[in-house]
């Protein structure tokens, strides 16, 4: 059994891989937008739109890890709370 730490710091890892990878793919799509025209043109902005879609999950999968924990410390509002 994989205990949760071990498996957070993994998630962890991952989403930052992921959003490593997504920028520089953006990076090299947008090195091939400048120095190539034509038909590669449609090819760059594919790799520069996937690249940015790698970017923003792992950003998003980054923050959810981070502020989870915070979340489970916090204290449940009750009815009396909102009177």
């Amino acid at each position: 059994m994989i205990s949760p730490t071990a498996l957070r710091t993994a998630c962890m890892a991952v989403a930052v891989i992921t959003f490593v990878v997504g920028v520089l793919g953006m990076a090299v799509s947008f090195l091939v937008l400048l120095i190539v025209g034509g038909v590669e043109i449609i090819a760059g902005a594919a790799g520069f739109v996937a690249g940015a879609v790698l970017a923003s999950g792992g950003l998003v999968a980054t923050s959810v890890l981070v502020v989870a924990p915070a979340r489970r410390e916090a204290k449940a509002h009750e009815p009396a709370d909102f009177m």
